[in-house]
């Protein structure tokens, strides 16, 4: 008897259990459909508002194209100009340090020309060319 009530109680509580599942299984299933149907009509209300504005929109990406179009020949140009200045100053600066190999050169030879003559031995490297040997004679 006790065996028999224990096993009602729990048929009971497993029905109700179950009653309480099924309930909530259909509130989620009402609420997913709620959803659903609310995003639905969402996305039809921005689809018919972007078939209003799909002209502007095109546009608009026309006018962003030219303006990326623009910006780059912009950078190209800009690149260039700096690319021609850096070598226009690369050249001034091998014109400068030209000018200056030939005045110490000019200025070696002076030297040579002044004192070679009293001198009785050459340090090493004073002739660095076939030039040199020139001032030797003298």
């Amino acid at each position: 008897m006790k065996q028999e009530m224990d096993r009602e109680m729990m048929m009971a509580a497993y029905n109700e259990a179950q009653e309480v599942k099924a309930e909530r299984l259909k509130r989620e299933a009402d609420e997913d459909e709620a959803f659903r149907q609310a995003m639905l009509t969402k996305f039809a209300e921005e689809d018919r508002l972007e078939q209003l504005s799909a002209q502007r929109r095109r546009m608009k990406q026309l006018e962003h194209k030219r303006e990326v179009e623009r910006l780059l020949a912009e950078r190209r140009a800009a690149y260039e100009q700096q690319r021609i200045q850096e070598a226009q100053e690369r050249e001034i600066e091998e014109r400068a340090e030209r000018f200056r190999q030939e005045i110490i050169e000019r200025e070696r030879q002076r030297l040579l020309a002044e004192h070679l003559p009293n001198l009785e031995q050459l340090p090493k490297g004073v002739l660095s060319s076939a030039e040199d040997t020139v001032f030797m004679r003298k």
